[in-house]
């Protein structure tokens, strides 16, 4: 894992949880929506479970839990990224790396809340940032 990798652990389990939502919202939008029927049509059904209700609760409790499961790991890697972004000693790195990796913000973002008017010095400082982390975690990250 590279460092950026590891820092980017916390954006990695943002999205999953917020996917994993959606995918929720659409199961329960499908369970719960009544389908116009045609009585007129005769219908041929061949399901062999018989209980699309069941199935569709089921399913529903299998991503909940999932989803439970992925907010605790997700709080555990954002607590040990940011201790491990507290160790770094220089105060512009540190602000440059919580910003980007901790607040999702972007460089332009993080440039103008810095006061820099060119990116290039944000970059300057995120790759001292990365270098600094890259000590810390020794062997753990390449």
């Amino acid at each position: 894992m590279t460092v950026k990798e590891y820092l980017n652990q916390i954006k990695v389990y943002q999205l999953k949880i917020e996917n994993k939502k959606v995918q929720l919202a659409h199961i329960r939008d499908m369970a719960t929506s009544l389908k116009r029927l045609n009585y007129n049509e005769k219908v041929q059904t061949s399901r062999e479970s018989g209980d699309s209700i069941g199935d569709d609760v089921a399913d529903i409790i299998e991503i909940e839990n999932e989803i439970k499961a992925d907010i605790i790991a997700f709080e555990r890697i954002k607590l040990e990224v940011i201790s491990t972004i507290d160790t770094v000693h220089d105060i512009k790195c540190y602000n440059v790396l919580y910003q980007k990796y901790v607040n999702n913000k972007s460089f332009d973002d993080i440039a103008e809340e810095m006061g820099y008017t060119d990116i290039r010095q944000v970059l300057r400082l995120h790759g001292k940032g990365l270098n600094m982390v890259r000590g810390i975690l020794g062997t753990k990250c390449h």
